[in-house]
């Protein structure tokens, strides 16, 4: 009974501290100008549009810093929304195209 017991307390505890999918699940399509953002360390790479600032967070995947100040356009899934200045949308790029 107390091994059970400790077992599931245990995968609880475990499964409470999993990295959990922020997906908002809205797949969307960006089409802007490529660009790095921020200081050195904290720089990323993003998509300028005309709504704003959107942070890629599979940029290395598609080499996207290869593409600056060029347009783009990508579909990707929302990760997470706009917070406020200097805390961009997020997306995670599924598909790219020049």
């Amino acid at each position: 009974m107390i091994k059970s017991l400790t077992l599931i307390i245990s995968s609880l505890f475990i499964l409470g501290f999993t990295p959990k999918t922020q997906a908002v699940g809205n797949l969307v399509e960006v089409e802007g100008k490529v660009a790095v953002f921020g200081n050195e360390p904290h720089t990323f790479v993003g998509i300028k549009t005309e709504d704003g600032v959107y942070k890629i967070s599979n940029a290395k995947d598609f080499k996207l810093e290869l593409f600056q100040n060029k347009v783009v356009k990508v579909k990707g899934v929302l990760l997470k929304k706009e917070v406020g200045p200097g805390m961009p949308a997020e997306i995670e790029v599924v598909d790219f195209a020049k």
